[in-house]
């Protein structure tokens, strides 16, 4: 897919019928499905489809595009469209946008970014960067999905004969 320039923003507004498409190329395979950030995909308000994908068994659903406005407001407006799997590739039958600032966002910029960059793993982890995802490998002695918690090395009751445990990292 892609949308005409007005300004510095795509907008899908103007060419953009009802009708039933196919996300790819630069803009991936599919609809983005979790939220990014604002002014991606070359517009103001991106929009993603919140929920999952249908299986084929499913045949068509519908599904809610949310739009994502000034990076916290990942759905302040919405509009429905109806999907398809078409066993390896989507279907989507998108409405025209009610605003010129909205943009369908595919998963090809939307899901390759690098969710390390933001540091979310704690306590001298390494961060594994996914698809729209990422994975904290713990360093010895912590856990959580960000390493954000001590392992409470008392909770097993290691001290016997009624010494007093004193829970360090990893000690």
């Amino acid at each position: 897919m892609k949308a005409p320039t007005v300004g510095a923003s795509r907008c899908d507004t103007q060419d953009l019928i009802k009708g039933w498409y196919r996300f790819e190329g630069e803009a991936g395979t599919s609809i983005a499905t979790k939220c990014p950030d604002d002014m991606h995909c070359g517009t103001r308000a991106t929009g993603w489809m919140k929920g999952n994908h249908p299986s084929q068994a499913e045949g068509i659903v519908t599904r809610k595009v949310c739009y994502n406005w000034a990076s916290g407001n990942c759905c302040y407006a919405t509009n429905d469209i109806r999907v398809r799997n078409c066993g390896g590739f989507y279907v989507y039958e998108l409405v025209k946008p009610r605003n010129c600032l909205h943009g369908y966002c595919g998963n090809g910029e939307a899901d390759d970014v690098d969710d390390c960059l933001k540091k979310p793993c704690q306590n001298g982890a390494q961060c594994i960067d996914g698809v729209n995802s990422y994975t904290c490998k713990c360093a010895t002695g912590y856990i959580g999905p960000n390493c954000e918690t001590n392992v409470d090395d008392c909770a097993k009751k290691p001290c016997q004969n009624g010494a007093e445990c004193i829970d360090g990292v990893n000690s």
